[in-house]
């Protein structure tokens, strides 16, 4: 049976990796949680077979990323005008970065993050029994 470590600043939880592991949960804390550190599966011997952590995979571990998307606006010009409500009209640009990713479109950054989430549900759930 493997087991899951989810590593958090100041300790960190085994959880026994069954039918009853539920990945939408995990996926929660990896996003939401702010003392999240990393999460790792490993088998009866001690070996990673899955890990959020990069440097497990020179030791064969496969990495999966949890990614959130964020937004980014640049102000390109203002224009101001004291008889207009609202006095000040801006001109922005807006980016979508997921991860190191980068997308002009919302919805081409949560397609992205859908399939990268996909991806690490597959190898998650692989590593159940």
């Amino acid at each position: 049976m493997n087991i899951g470590v989810i590593k958090y600043r100041k300790y960190e939880e085994r959880v026994l990796m069954d039918n009853n592991f539920s990945v939408d949960d995990l996926f929660r804390i990896i996003t939401e949680d702010e003392d999240f550190v990393w999460f790792n599966i490993e088998d009866p011997k001690g070996n990673v077979l899955v890990s959020t952590w990069y440097p497990d995979k020179l030791n064969g571990a496969i990495f999966i990323e949890v990614l959130t998307i964020k937004r980014h606006e640049k102000i390109l010009w203002t224009n101001y005008n004291a008889y207009r409500t609202p006095q000040y009209i801006y001109g922005k640009k807006v980016h979508w970065t997921a991860g190191p990713y980068w997308f002009k479109r919302k919805g081409k950054a949560q397609e992205f993050i859908a399939k990268k989430m996909d991806q690490a549900r597959f190898w998650i759930k692989r590593t159940i029994k």
